[in-house]
C-alpha cells in the first residue's frame, strides 16, 4: 500500500513540474487608470489601460497594450463597471491576466483603487 501511494504521489509531483508555461499562475499590472475601453458585438471587453508605458503581457500574447474580457467571465460585468468608473473619474485599476485569448492578455479579475 505505501509503495502505490509513494508511486502516486510520485507521479503527481513530476505532472506538476512538466505542466506547460500556460498553465502556470497569472500575474497582476501596476495601477493605471483606463485609457480606451470598447465593447464589441461579440460581447468581449477591449481595453487600454495607461498606452505610455510598457504593460504586462506574462504569457508573451501578440497583442501588446490591449486586454480582453471575455463574456463567458462570471464578473465581466462588474469589470466593464469597474473600467467605466476608472475612465469616468481617473481612479487606476489593476488587472489579473493568464494566458491569451484573440492574441491578447486575458483578464480574470479587477482592483478599483480609489
Amino acid at each position: 500500500m505505501k509503495k502505490i501511494s509513494f508511486q502516486i504521489f510520485f507521479a503527481c509531483v513530476l505532472g506538476v513540474c512538466m505542466l506547460p508555461k500556460a498553465a502556470t499562475a497569472g500575474q497582476w499590472t501596476a495601477w493605471f487608470p483606463a485609457h480606451v475601453v470598447y465593447i464589441h458585438s461579440n460581447e468581449h471587453i477591449y481595453f487600454q489601460l495607461n498606452p505610455t508605458t510598457s504593460h504586462s503581457n506574462p504569457d508573451g500574447c501578440a497583442t501588446q497594450g490591449w486586454y480582453i474580457v471575455k463574456p463567458d467571465n462570471k464578473i465581466a460585468d462588474r469589470i466593464y463597471k469597474m473600467l467605466l468608473t476608472s475612465k469616468a473619474s481617473g481612479k487606476k485599476v489593476r488587472v489579473y491576466l493568464s494566458g491569451c485569448y484573440d492574441n491578447k492578455p486575458l483578464v480574470h479579475h479587477m482592483m478599483l483603487w480609489n
